[in-house]
């Protein structure tokens, strides 16, 4: 017998010893079948449970980020995309607020409720050379809706292709309130 040989023997005793037998029967799922009612009831039981009427959310958005020391900065864009990722319902967009480093309001960009229907997405563009809001700048978003919903997508996305160079990623709202 050669090394090879013993250590795979060795290799097999270990994996086989290692897995338990409880000597219950291998549960399957049949995934080409349709839901049954009783299927169905469950899904939407869960799905309902996270589902909420509406959400007060923090994004962080940095309108330049520093590079090699504090003195030279690299300006982003930032785009904040709102989605709605109900399949039936609409949603209402309350407020949409931009602030600077210090907590600041810089930009209201709602004058009224603005209505989202089901999978729609809209943006929000910070420019390149708008550098108002600072490096630690941030949106608030309101939403609601009339009866709960699953949770929109809300990111900020910052991006840049200037000098040679690329630089993007991706900043998640975090819930500060919700109800």
């Amino acid at each position: 017998m050669n090394i090879r040989t013993i250590l795979f023997l060795v290799s097999f005793w270990v994996l086989v010893a290692s897995c338990k037998s409880d000597n219950q029967p291998i549960k399957t799922t049949n995934n080409s079948r349709t839901p049954s009612q009783a299927d169905t009831t469950t899904l939407s039981q869960q799905y309902s449970d996270s589902a909420v009427t509406g959400q007060t959310l923090y994004v962080p958005v940095y309108s330049h980020i520093y590079q090699q020391n504090r003195a030279k900065t690299f300006n982003l864009t930032a785009t904040l995309s709102i989605r709605n990722t109900s399949m039936q319902d609409s949603l209402q967009i309350n407020a949409v607020q931009y602030y600077d480093s210090n907590g600041s309001l810089v930009r209201n960009y709602l004058s009224q409720t603005r209505t989202m229907g089901p999978l729609s997405s809209i943006a929000y563009v910070i420019d390149e050379d708008d550098l108002t809001g600072g490096i630690g700048a941030n949106f608030i978003v309101m939403w609601s809706a009339s009866t709960p919903i699953s949770h929109p997508i809300v990111e900020a996305v910052m991006i840049s292709t200037s000098h040679q160079q690329g630089i993007s990623f991706i900043g998640s709202a975090r819930i500060i309130d919700e109800f």
